[in-house]
C-alpha cells in the first residue's frame, strides 16, 4: 500500500480520495462525489453519477497507486475549488505521469475528476512492448 500520510495535501476530501484510491476502496471513493458527479479518464468516455463511477473504478482501475506529487489551488466561483495535481500512478507493469483536476462543490463533494495522461506518443507505445 502506498503510505500518503506525509503528502501535503491538506484538503481532506483530496487527501481521502487519493487514499481511498490507493487502498482500492472504491465505494469509499465514489461516495465523496456529489450524486451527479464526473469522472473522466484517459481512454474512457465521461462517466456521471457514483454507481458508474465506481463500477469503472472496480473494472479498471484495481492495482492502481495513484502517487499526486505537487499541486495548484484555484477558486473559480464562492461555490467551487478546482485542484490541479501532477504525479503518477503506478500499476503492475508501468509507471506513468499524469495530471488530475479536481474540482470541489461548497459543499466539499467532488463535482468532477479528469486524468490526463502526461506522456509522449511514444512512451505510450513502449508501454506495450
Amino acid at each position: 500500500m502506498v503510505d500518503i500520510k506525509n503528502i501535503w495535501i491538506q484538503e481532506p476530501v483530496i487527501y481521502d480520495y487519493f487514499l481511498k484510491f490507493n487502498q482500492g476502496d472504491f465505494q469509499g471513493v465514489s461516495q465523496l462525489f456529489e450524486k451527479t458527479g464526473s469522472l473522466d479518464a484517459p481512454f474512457h468516455h465521461r462517466l456521471y453519477g457514483r454507481t458508474a463511477i465506481y463500477d469503472y473504478l472496480q473494472k479498471e482501475a484495481k492495482g492502481m497507486k495513484a502517487l499526486p506529487q505537487s499541486g495548484t489551488i484555484e477558486t473559480l466561483t464562492q461555490e467551487s475549488i478546482q485542484y490541479q495535481l501532477k504525479g503518477q500512478v503506478q500499476t503492475s507493469l508501468f509507471t506513468i505521469n499524469v495530471s488530475w483536476t479536481i474540482e470541489l462543490n461548497r459543499f466539499k463533494e467532488i463535482t468532477s475528476v479528469t486524468v490526463k495522461l502526461l506522456a509522449e506518443l511514444h512512451e505510450l507505445f513502449n508501454l506495450h512492448q
